[in-house]
C-alpha cells in the first residue's frame, strides 16, 4: 500500500529528529505491520502478560503498569519490537546468526537466514541470559558484522584489564633482522606474544636518544580526529609496559617499528594505535 509506504518515511525522519520516541515508532510500525496483512494485531500475540523493562523505564505517553505486553507469534516484544533474548542465544550456540553492533549500549541488529536486520534490546535479557551471553562472548562463539566487535559494550559487560605495571613483554630479543625466528606485520585475531622482537643493537642505542625513554604505552585506537567514524574500532584502554632494550630503541628510532603488542587485545596492531602512558604522544611520532 502506497499509503503505508509513506507513513513509514515519515516515521523513519521522526525517528531521527526525536530519538526519544523510538518506542512510540516501533509500536506504530507494527500495527502498520498488521494492517498491511490484513490481521489485527491481537490475534499474533502469545506469552500475553509480560513486562517490556522499556515500557516501565522509558519516558512516552503510555500506560507505566506491568503486565501489558506479550511476546507476539513473531517472537517479538508487542510494545517495543526487540527480539525475544532466547531466540538470540540459541542463534549463537547453533552458529546460525551474526550480531551487528550499534553506538547503543542497550540494542543490536540481529542477521540470520530468517532474520534481516531485527533489533534486540539487552534490557530483555534475564540476569542468567545477560551470564550466558557473556559466557559465548568471552568463548569467542559470537559472530559479528563490521567492525567484527562490540565498539560499545553491552550495558551489562565489563571488560577486565591487566593492571598497569606489570611488564608482559616477556619474548625474547635480538639485533639480528635475518634472524628466522622474527614475525611482522599486525593480527587479525588473538596470538600470543612472538618468540622474540628485533631491538637495535647496543651499539646503536649508545648513541644517543632523538626522544624521552619511555616505558608504556596504551592502548586508545586510530587517530582519526574529532568524530569517531563506527567502522573503526576503538582502542581497549589498557596498558602494556616493555623492558628497557625496546625502550631504548623506540627513543634511539621513533619509526622503527610499524606495529606492536597489546596485551589485553593479544594482537599486534599499528603503532599509530597507542599512545605513551608518560606524556600522551602517539607512538611513532
Amino acid at each position: 500500500m502506497r499509503e503505508i509506504d509513506e507513513i513509514r518515511v515519515r516515521l523513519t525522519l521522526l525517528g531521527h529528529l526525536h530519538p526519544r520516541m523510538l518506542t512510540v515508532i516501533d509500536a506504530i510500525s507494527y500495527l502498520l505491520d498488521a494492517l498491511e496483512k490484513g490481521k489485527p494485531a491481537q490475534e499474533e500475540q502469545r506469552d500475553t502478560g509480560i513486562t517490556c523493562p522499556r515500557r516501565m523505564h522509558e519516558w512516552g505517553p503510555w500506560q507505566h503498569e506491568e503486565g501489558h505486553d506479550s511476546w507476539r507469534a513473531d517472537n517479538t516484544c508487542s510494545f517495543c519490537g526487540s527480539l525475544n533474548p532466547q531466540e538470540v542465544l540459541d542463534g549463537i550456540k547453533a552458529d546460525n546468526i551474526t550480531l551487528e553492533p550499534t553506538d547503543k549500549n542497550y540494542k543490536v541488529y540481529v542477521q540470520s537466514p530468517t532474520r534481516s536486520g531485527k533489533k534486540c534490546y539487552f534490557q530483555h535479557f534475564s540476569k542468567e541470559q545477560q551470564a550466558e551471553f557473556i559466557e559465548l562472548l568471552n568463548a569467542r562463539k559470537i559472530k559479528f558484522a563490521t567492525p567484527g566487535f562490540f565498539y560499545v559494550k553491552p550495558f551489562f559487560i565489563t571488560y577486565e584489564k591487566p593492571e598497569e605495571g606489570v611488564a608482559p613483554i616477556t619474548s625474547g630479543l635480538t639485533d639480528d633482522p635475518a634472524d628466522p625466528r622474527l614475525k611482522h606485520g599486525t593480527d587479525a585475531e588473538p596470538v600470543p606474544q612472538n618468540e622474540v622482537y628485533l631491538v637495535l643493537s647496543e651499539e646503536e642505542r649508545a648513541k644517543g636518544f632523538v626522544r624521552p625513554l619511555r616505558r608504556s604505552y596504551r592502548h586508545v585506537g586510530p587517530e582519526i580526529g574529532s568524530i569517531f567514524p563506527l567502522d573503526q574500532p576503538r582502542g581497549c584502554g589498557s596498558v602494556t609496559d616493555m623492558g628497557l632494550a625496546l625502550c631504548e630503541t623506540y627513543a634511539r628510532d621513533p619509526k622503527f617499528y610499524g606495529s606492536t603488542y597489546c596485551v589485553y587485545c593479544q594482537k599486534h596492531l599499528p603503532v599509530t594505535e597507542f599512545v605513551w602512558v608518560e606524556d600522551g604522544k602517539r607512538v611513532g611520532s
